[in-house]
């Protein structure tokens, strides 16, 4: 993301949660932050009151910072991904992150997340995509009752 485009995309998501159903509260950190990232936090209007939106936009790769948007990109975008996998395929450990994934996850899917790691720098807001076309698949797909079962046996 490049910086003169952050207020774009703030506007946008604001416009578009509004459209959904609106916003209760809203932070916008201070700038510049800890973590270099221009972060807001929403809480949405008929959502569980434990529900936030964290959006974060990464700029490291565009100035050049490839180890500081390596380590976002793992924290912030890959973990998530293999925590939802984990809690679809193997739900005891959906907080192991990476720890037994050869094990625990279909091969097709590690095969996939190794797509998803091991990249050059450039490639990085396609893969960020990839991710998050993927999480809302996966999420999508995971019912309570197939976790249950799967704790269960």
């Amino acid at each position: 993301m490049h910086d003169d485009r952050v207020e774009d995309v703030f506007r946008i998501v604001d416009e578009t949660v509004e459209k959904l159903g609106g916003i209760v509260a809203k932070f916008r950190l201070p700038e510049p932050t800890w973590h270099g990232h221009s972060q807001c936090f929403y809480k949405l209007n008929n959502a569980s009151p434990f529900l936030l939106i964290d959006l974060a936009i990464m700029k490291e790769t565009n100035r050049g910072n490839h180890v500081e948007a390596m380590f976002f990109y793992l924290g912030q975008t890959f973990r998530p991904m293999v925590e939802v996998l984990r809690m679809k395929h193997c739900p005891r450990r959906y907080n192991y992150a990476t720890r037994y994934v050869y094990y625990d996850l279909p091969p097709e899917v590690v095969k996939r997340l190794e797509g998803l790691v091991f990249f050059a720098p450039g490639e990085m807001e396609a893969k960020i995509e990839d991710i998050n076309e993927w999480f809302q698949e996966v999420a999508g797909s995971i019912s309570s009752e197939e976790i249950m079962e799967k704790l269960r046996g």
